[in-house]
């Protein structure tokens, strides 16, 4: 078994690339990947501003994420979580652990965006009009469980509702009708028979 997403913390420099990626994919079928994830600690050097490079589109400035720094406990939060992941996958049966640092952007989980520093209560970027946060970066950290799907769903829903009425002149809608399920019937019927 090979594994994918984290390298040994005495070779963090190591790339996945050439020979070694090909092998890595040749049995792409045994490769487990293990995402880490934590918040970063908020500072006030990190922030969304506007494109001096991108051309305002019809909507207006286009929308740039800056990430000049992360705190010493965001880092070493993130090589604790990964030295872990690591450890589970030699303990799976890995041969050899690779770890990849995804740019920040790719992910948005908790607090990112948090409402009151990044955007206000309706999810409207306080340094950009009109740019709405509609998932979990909004929230002020965790939501106490791994799979906040129906949270991410309902403030979604809410921010649509909020740009709706805001910008377009609508009425509200989330207090008179029932959401949409984006699950299959048959799945919360299966859910609630096992009662979880």
């Amino acid at each position: 078994m090979q594994a994918q997403g984290l390298t040994d913390s005495n070779e963090p420099g190591r790339r996945l690339l050439g020979t070694r990626q090909r092998r890595f994919m040749a049995d792409v079928d045994r490769l487990l990947s293990i995402a880490v994830i934590t918040d970063d600690d908020v500072l006030a050097e990190n922030r969304v501003t506007l494109s001096q490079v991108m051309t305002p589109d019809a909507h207006g400035p286009i929308a740039r994420v800056e990430l000049r720094r992360r705190t010493s406990a965001t880092l070493a939060k993130r090589d604790f979580l990964a030295a872990r992941a690591a450890e589970i996958l030699r303990a799976a049966g890995a041969r050899e652990v690779v770890r990849m640092n995804w740019a920040p952007v790719l992910l948005h989980i908790h607090t990112t965006m948090r409402r009151g520093a990044v955007v206000d209560a309706d999810g409207e970027s306080l340094a950009v009009e009109r740019l709405f946060v509609a998932d979990n970066s909004a929230l002020p950290n965790a939501l106490g469980g791994p799979n906040p799907t129906l949270t991410t769903q309902a403030l979604a829903t809410r921010t649509a509702e909020r740009i709706f009425t805001r910008y377009f002149g609508g009425d509200p809608w989330v207090a008179r009708e029932s959401p949409m399920s984006s699950v299959d019937d048959s799945v919360t019927a299966a859910v609630t028979a096992a009662g979880l």
